[in-house]
């Protein structure tokens, strides 16, 4: 059910952005950096959620779980940078090819390199930094608080297992006390009840008791 669910929550998450920007027609590397985004927030939450927290911080090496959660983050903070600027990068040269294309003349026209990459639109502003910060933070919230809620659940799962089969062993204790009891009491009772027929009876009676 688990595994359901986070597929049905990575389709609605993939899918909706596609449909949206197939409707509005954005351009492609718009989508191209959300999907980016959308990847490297699951890469955190995920490696905080199967591993990190998991390994380090239920474990009660916190120390480790944290530098090792600054770690992640600064790590996937240069591979999504490195894909910004080569999607950008990727989206700048096609613009420019198709204005070539449609006018050869535009090249004139244009600033010299320095003023053109000026104007070219950064991946990485401070804005787009501190975003990243806080979905970073964000992700690793949720992923801590979800597994300490599904840890939690599990535990409390255990323990009324635990209680179950150790109320189960306790009433088979009791059974196996007081069944040999009764079964004696019920011979005795039958054993004086049947006192007044033959004493065939009475002699099957005490063989069935010493079984």
């Amino acid at each position: 059910m688990q595994v359901l669910l986070h597929i049905a929550a990575w389709a609605v998450i993939l899918g909706l952005p596609l449909y949206s920007f197939m409707r509005l027609n954005f351009p492609n590397v718009f989508l191209w950096a959300l999907y980016i985004n959308i990847v490297v927030n699951g890469l955190i939450f995920y490696g905080n959620y199967l591993v990190l927290i998991p390994r380090y911080f239920f474990n009660k090496r916190r120390v480790r779980y944290y530098i090792s959660v600054t770690a992640l983050i600064l790590v996937l903070f240069f591979i999504s940078h490195l894909a910004y600027t080569a999607v950008f990068s990727r989206a700048n040269f096609d613009e420019r090819s198709d204005r070539l294309r449609s006018n050869p003349r535009v090249e004139k026209d244009e600033p010299p390199p320095p003023q053109r990459e000026r104007r070219t639109f950064g991946p990485f502003g401070p804005m787009q930094i501190y975003n990243y910060v806080f979905t970073s933070l964000g992700m690793t919230i949720f992923a801590l608080g979800l597994r300490s809620l599904e840890r939690h659940s599990l535990i409390e799962k255990r323990q009324k297992e635990l209680e179950k089969e150790k109320l189960n062993a306790e009433l088979a204790f009791l059974k196996g006390q007081i069944s040999p009891h009764f079964f004696f009491n019920t011979l005795n009772n039958i054993y004086a009840l049947i006192g007044i027929n033959t004493e065939d009876s009475q002699t099957a009676v005490l063989k069935l008791s010493r079984m």
